[in-house]
């Protein structure tokens, strides 16, 4: 449910939103075209929910992401606003990623969750899903690496169901994304990761 959540809204605010919109591809073109055909409808424009139906149908769960950002400029001045801001997303501070991503996947802000290596303040928890936001380029320093170790530990002990980190860039530097070792350090970790990019 909320990976399909991460795609509609990807859909209706395609910043980054390639990579969102293949989280669903593997859950079948049935659903894929249930998202798009919610799209529309929360777009408030019943042409938009055809012409994207339209493409879903034709090409499943494959179609081109950037077939829908077209769709999106032909119907109405919402959708061009929309679509003008394809790859446009970055933030001047970390409060502001965090914002964006709240609005993202819902829940509640700053839950804090007690651990044995400290306090851990969650970003947004959703669907006992905690979300981590990060602006800018970020490195494996020792803060970062003890956030991931706190997060593992909740999922470990089933007080969280997973984590996901998301990156976003900097309107500050124009850097986005990390380092590997940081990357490699979630993977290990059992955390997925999304690069706005």
């Amino acid at each position: 449910q909320n990976e399909r959540a991460f795609a509609v809204a990807a859909i209706i605010n395609p910043f980054g939103g390639k990579e969102q919109v293949k989280i669903v591809a593997d859950m079948g073109d049935d659903i894929f075209i249930e998202l798009v055909f919610d799209v529309g409808k929360v777009a408030g424009n019943p042409e938009l929910a055809d012409a994207f139906l339209d493409v879903v149908k034709k090409y499943g769960s494959n179609a081109d992401y950037d077939e829908f950002v077209d769709i999106l400029k032909k119907y109405g001045a919402y959708a061009d606003d929309l679509a003008e801001g394809v790859g446009n997303l970055k933030f001047k501070t970390g409060k502001a990623g965090e914002e964006y991503l709240a609005k993202l996947v819902g829940g509640e802000s700053q839950v804090y969750f007690k651990t044995s290596q400290g306090g851990r303040y969650i970003d947004q928890l959703a669907d006992d899903i905690a979300y981590e936001s990060k602006v800018g380029y970020t490195t494996l320093t020792d803060f970062v690496k003890k956030q991931i170790l706190k997060d593992a530990e909740l999922i470990e002990q089933g007080a969280i169901k997973g984590a996901n980190w998301n990156f976003f860039r900097s309107d500050v530097t124009g850097k986005v994304g990390a380092s590997k070792p940081l990357l490699d350090f979630l993977e290990q970790h059992g955390i997925t990761y999304t690069i706005h990019n």
